[in-house]
């Protein structure tokens, strides 16, 4: 038997979902997961914290991570943290996200047999 200890780490963290649609998605339900922890190394001005984006498609529960990166300040509420995923995730879908969604879309109907 493997010696082993396991221990929870109690760091706060954020998590909220978005839906995104569209025509490029041809009737695929596509959500973008977003999960926001403090940044522990912050140094910066725009470094408080840590977000991991992840997606998945169809209801089929695997998550594809999408990006990890640091962003915003101490100061900001939970508010302003949606608004700034919001953004981000609003200037990256005609950059490279309709490619990953659709990616994400391959897996889901293999699974549901479409």
């Amino acid at each position: 038997m493997l010696n082993y200890t396991i221990c929870k780490v109690d760091i706060p963290f954020y998590s909220c979902q978005f839906s995104i649609d569209g025509p490029s998605l041809n009737g695929h339900n596509v959500t973008i997961h977003a999960e926001c922890s403090k940044n522990v190394r912050a140094e910066g001005r725009d470094d408080y914290y840590f977000l991991e984006l992840y997606m998945n498609a169809d209801g089929y529960e695997d998550r594809d991570f999408l990006i990890g990166l640091f962003f915003g300040s101490k100061s900001m509420s939970k508010k302003d943290i949606d608004k700034r995923i919001t953004e981000y995730i609003a200037g990256q879908l005609d950059e490279g996200f309709p490619d990953l969604s659709i990616a994400a879309v391959k897996p889901s109907a293999l699974a549901v047999g479409i």
